[in-house]
């Protein structure tokens, strides 16, 4: 069951947990992206991390399609990403240096693009699988 928090703009889930701050301590809204939003990761974010898959404003749901360039980069504190099936677009440095990550990462089936140097300098994790995706760009 998906826990929620809420600020006075969106309703934010997180990781399955309840949380007390805001959600742009975890996550922020950095743009519109084709059909959706792009995200990056906010100050706070670390653990188990599970890309929400969609934002709530004013009762209007945006998916998430992108995560941004930089967007988690040097978060050494993220031990593992989960992806929701809805990202298309995988940002340049989005990963990079996140040393932390340990546990193998899958890429969605939906995923189009992963930028330049996305998961570089992510030393500790064992595998990323990218079979049976739509991508047309590394």
């Amino acid at each position: 069951m998906k826990k929620e928090v809420k600020n006075s703009k969106i309703a934010f889930y997180y990781n399955n947990q309840s949380v007390t701050p805001t959600a742009q301590e975890y996550f922020i809204v950095y743009g519109s992206f084709f059909d959706g939003i792009q995200i990056k990761g906010g100050p706070n974010i670390e653990g188990n991390v599970v890309i929400p898959y969609e934002f709530k404003s004013n009762n209007n749901a945006s998916k998430v399609r992108g995560i941004s360039f930089n967007g988690f980069q040097d978060k050494e504190n993220i031990s593992s990403i989960i992806f929701p099936s809805c990202v298309i677009e995988i940002g340049d440095n989005a990963f990079q240096g996140c040393t932390g990550i340990e546990y193998a990462i899958t890429i969605p089936e939906e995923v189009q693009t992963i930028g330049d140097y996305a998961f570089s300098g992510c030393t500790n994790v064992p595998s990323i699988d990218i079979k049976e995706t739509k991508i047309t760009s590394i």
